[in-house]
């Protein structure tokens, strides 16, 4: 079972996330700012501000594979592989194509 740790502040992309990628043997699990789960094979971060970054670099770990994903970046990319373990989704999309982001980069990164 792949563990997938999720940082959501508002809690909207958590929902979304969970229901475009069911199944495929994942559990995802909402972070807690009182536990960081060092078990875990993926984190996937929604920031919804930049305030949020300090999170982010709490919650990084080298090896793991992240998805992150903001409505700040300058780039008007949909989804930015500037790393092998990074990944970038535009969270300025329209929900539908957020949903099939995820679903591309766990197919091709996380699964």
């Amino acid at each position: 079972m792949t563990k997938v740790l999720v940082y959501d502040n508002e809690g909207g992309y958590y929902d979304l996330l969970k229901n475009s990628v069911k199944g495929n043997g994942i559990n995802f699990r909402k972070y807690n700012s009182d536990e960081i789960d060092d078990d875990c094979d993926a984190v996937v971060f929604f920031l919804n501000d930049k305030l949020e970054m300090m999170d982010f670099v709490r919650l990084c770990k080298d090896g793991s594979p992240i998805i992150f994903g903001a409505p700040f970046y300058d780039d008007d990319k949909d989804i930015d592989a500037s790393d092998e373990k990074i990944f970038y989704v535009n969270l300025r999309r329209h929900r539908k194509e957020i949903s099939k982001n995820l679903k591309t980069l766990f197919a091709s990164h996380i699964l």
